[in-house]
Parts: structure tokens; sequence; C-alpha cells
């Protein structure tokens, strides 16, 4: 009897194998098969959207990610078959690449937003080729002092509302960091310099602290005017 039940048992293993290989088999000689792993340990998920599995890629999902083997180059998050107004791009997202950290986005398409908490960099560069600008209007340096002169700087802490859909573990870190800020008030600011202030769809604003500086800049030139009028009207008391 109880060798008529491992007899039994040894058979339906046998058939849960075959069965196992027969899917395996299936799952990896089917074209449109959504798993497939190849004789090269490269693995496919998803429909190929080429004739043959990129070379470079030992991992490959299909509109989303894709790892890749060849020197300098880590993983690639790429949108693929991504048509937008006609066109189709395949374009990068985020890529790692081992000798020079990595990028995100490209110099072609960039990221839309980034959101973070904290940014640490070696270099900002800001888009600035004048023939990617049109509406182009000289800022008046009497008009740029005015403003300038009009906005109030403070200091301050930023509070819990910071949190909102932050880990717990982050918290205390943030509060940390978000303390002896100094900056200005959004809602102040839209007021006198709005194309500065911004508003999400959370209704919180942000500040493009980048673009007052061209402010700055004509303040100041309207400033040093008026500093070299009063020293050529001391001179001229002098005489």
């Amino acid at each position: 009897m109880l060798n008529k039940k491992l007899k039994y048992t040894n058979i339906r293993t046998t058939f849960k194998t075959l069965i196992s290989f027969t899917c395996i088999f299936l799952l990896n000689n089917i074209t449109n098969a959504q798993i497939k792993v190849f004789n090269t340990d490269q693995v496919q998920v998803g429909p190929l959207l080429w004739s043959s599995f990129p070379s470079t890629s030992q991992l490959f999902v299909n509109g989303g990610l894709e790892v890749r083997e060849s020197p300098g180059t880590g993983m690639y998050i790429k949108n693929y078959n991504n048509v937008y107004n006609g066109t189709t791009y395949n374009d990068p997202s985020i890529v790692s690449h081992f000798n020079y950290g990595g990028w995100v986005g490209k110099p072609s398409q960039a990221m839309f937003a980034v959101y973070t908490n904290q940014l640490y960099v070696l270099g900002v560069q800001i888009t600035s080729d004048e023939r990617l600008k049109t509406n182009i209007k000289k800022i008046l340096s009497s008009t740029a002092l005015s403003k300038i002169l009009s906005i109030n700087s403070y200091t301050y802490d930023y509070n819990d509302g910071i949190l909102v859909n932050t880990e717990e573990k982050k918290r205390d870190l943030i509060l940390k960091s978000g303390k002896n800020q100094i900056g200005f008030m959004a809602q102040e600011l839209k007021d006198i310099i709005p194309e500065a202030v911004k508003q999400d769809s959370s209704g919180t604003y942000s500040v493009n602290y980048i673009m007052i500086l061209p402010m700055l800049v004509e303040a100041m030139k309207e400033q040093q005017n008026k500093i070299s009028e009063l020293e050529k009207q001391l001179l001229e008391l002098r005489k």
C-alpha cells in the first residue's frame, strides 16, 4: 500500500515538472510572450519591439526599464514608443553611468519636473540660449530698483506642513534641515514679481530665486547711476 502511494506521488511530481517545463518552453518560444528568457541569459518582460533582443541589454521591460551590461552604461529607464503630437520618441529619462554618475533626462528631451527635499550639485546651468527665446524685452533699471526695494526678506523655520507625503523615518531629518532658512514669502513676492512665483496643483506656492538675479543686476545699475550723479554733484560743489 505504501509503495503504491509513493509511486502515485512520484507520478504527480513528474507530471507537475513536465507541465512546468512545457509552460516555460512555450513562454520562451512564443513571439508575443510576456516573460521570455533567452539562451544568452537575457530576460524580456512584455512583447519585444524589435526583430531581436537588444544585444547590450540583460533585462528589458517593454515601455519602461532596460538594464545594460556594456561598459559605461548600467541602467536605462526609458519611455519606449511614447507618441506625442504624432511623433514617436524612444527617449531615456534616467540613465546611470559608471564614469559620470548618470543623467536625468537628456539635452534634447529634459525631464518636465523633479521634486526633492535636498539637492546637492557642483554646478547648475539654466537654459538661456537666445535662439530659444521670443518676446524679448529689456528690464528697465528704474523699475527693477523699485521692485527690489519693495521685497521683504525673512528668516524662518519650516513647519509640519512640509512633511506631507513624507515617510516617517525621514520626518525628523527634513524638519531639522528646514530650520534657520532665509528667503522670501511667495504670497508677498507674487504681487511684486509674479513671474518668479508659481502655484502647483496642491495650492502650494514656490519661488524661482534665479529669476530675481536679473532684477538685482538692473537695480544695482540704477543705484550706481544715482551714486555717480551724486559724486559728480559733490565734485562740482567742492570746486
